[in-house]
């Protein structure tokens, strides 16, 4: 009893979800963050093949923008009302895969480039997945299986708030 009070502080930490409104130039966005009990990484830099491949996968993102949101420029917003086009759409020429790999790659991108991160390749028990890292700051992000989590989810309009929640994260992992 007395050692289930001692933990009990810690054992609620684990398991609590947080809810934040984060303000970005396009309005509020919400996210919710949960803290998760720490598993063994190895973080690797992408090689330059995959770096090659990962570029390649954002310019091909444009393709998938001219056919959900004709005419738009490139953003977030763009992406993510294209994205909510997509989900609706029954006779899409995009795969899932393509999808998730070009958004993917668009967001991990844009990420990389605005807040001086980096494309890694992180593996742990339950496999291996391309992340982009902050250089300066403990922060990591997984820009491909946030897409895949909101396909599987049936969500949409995230990119911005992935990329608001990595801009003010100085010391947490994002997914």
């Amino acid at each position: 009893m007395l050692l289930s009070l001692l933990l009990s502080p810690f054992i609620a930490k684990a398991e609590q979800q947080e809810s934040k409104t984060i303000s970005t130039p396009g309005g509020t966005v919400s996210m919710t963050s949960k803290t998760v009990t720490p598993v063994r990484q190895q973080i690797v830099p992408v090689g330059p093949h995959k770096l090659r491949q990962i570029h390649e996968l954002d310019k091909a993102a444009k393709q998938f923008l001219a056919v959900y949101q004709p005419g738009a420029t490139p953003s977030l917003k763009a992406y993510d009302e294209a994205f909510r086009f997509w989900q609706r759409d029954k006779a899409s020429r995009f795969s899932v895969d393509d999808v998730v790999e070009r958004l993917g790659a668009y967001l991990g991108s844009r990420l990389a480039e605005d807040f001086d991160m980096e494309w890694v390749e992180v593996t742990d028990e339950y496999g291996t997945d391309l992340a982009v890292r902050a250089r300066k700051y403990e922060v990591v992000s997984f820009p491909l299986s946030s897409v895949a989590k909101r396909v599987q989810n049936n969500q949409y309009d995230f990119m911005a708030g992935v990329y608001y929640a990595v801009r003010i994260q100085p010391v947490d992992a994002t997914h």
